[in-house]
């Protein structure tokens, strides 16, 4: 799915039992892959990314709201989005109250995009009063987030649009992802967040972090989480040319030295049972 004025795939309001997998998805100018509003979904295995086309670059308020200048579009997204009118009038009474929820991010290759990971909750959205609840990231290769102006992306970026004070987040994950990035002299460019306050601490209160590997180490107002690695995760070819329908997936692949490897979290509880190549997968691997 390519090169569309808009989002490539993506499901919306009211969504249930949505499965998203073993797709190439690039150059889809507002997002690649975007779960809006969603009740249950598995968005499991895709490479998205965003190549080299500055035709599906656009420009606009960057996330972080201090100028204007051209990105790419965002990789994987998460979104409590305000519907316009006529969506709205399509929920039913329940829909208009529920956060997203049930969301499983898994397995995913994202590159080159203003943000890789994106996750925000809008003023005016379903279930703006209520927490996301059991979103679930994890075992996600993310890799270098870019664009014209220097504050305008982030690998990973967490935004809370509403009630900065609020929690935002139950029974939530985000875990055994990786993080390349290269050093820039700015940790926001590995992991930010933003919200009216622009001074959350990370992670809220019902989000759990932990055994991320980050290229170098995060801002200031990220806690250290359990389990955390700091260190070039050895990608075979992470700085690969970003060349429309051309891009790779065997270039994420982490080296056999890699500090990646064997440092995800050993949970009991069996998050995916394969991995990106349809490769039963071991915890921590």
């Amino acid at each position: 799915v390519y090169q569309n004025y808009g989002e490539g795939l993506s499901s919306f309001f009211n969504a249930r039992n949505v499965t998203v997998r073993d797709n190439v998805v690039y150059d889809n100018i507002h997002a690649n892959l975007y779960v809006n509003d969603v009740q249950s979904a598995v968005v499991d295995s895709n490479i998205a990314y965003c190549s080299n086309d500055r035709r599906f670059w656009q420009m606009g308020e960057n996330p972080l709201g201090r100028e204007n200048g051209y990105q790419p579009s965002r990789g994987l997204a998460i979104q409590d989005e305000t519907p316009a009118k006529k969506q709205e009038d399509k929920l039913d009474a329940a829909s208009k109250t529920q956060p997203s929820s049930h969301i499983t991010i898994a397995n995913n290759i994202a590159a080159g995009c203003m943000n890789n990971f994106y996750f925000s909750k809008n003023s005016g959205s379903p279930g703006k009063d209520a927490p996301a609840n059991d979103i679930r990231v994890f075992h996600n290769t993310l890799v270098e987030a870019r664009g014209d102006v220097v504050d305008a992306y982030s690998n990973v970026l967490f935004t809370n649009k509403i009630n900065p004070d609020a929690d935002y987040f139950v029974n939530s994950l985000f875990a055994n992802n990786l993080i390349a990035q290269w050093p820039s002299g700015k940790p926001d460019h590995i992991i930010s967040t933003w919200d009216k306050k622009n001074d959350l601490s990370f992670p809220p209160p019902g989000l759990e972090m932990r055994n991320n590997l980050y290229q170098f180490a995060p801002p200031a107002n990220f806690l250290s989480e359990p389990g955390q690695v700091i260190a070039d995760p050895l990608l075979f070819n992470a700085g690969g040319a970003l060349v429309a329908g051309l891009v790779n997936p065997d270039w994420y692949n982490i080296q056999p030295n890699s500090p990646a490897r064997n440092s995800g979290f050993l949970s009991t509880v069996v998050w995916t049972p394969f991995d990106f190549y349809g490769i039963a997968r071991q915890d921590g691997q």
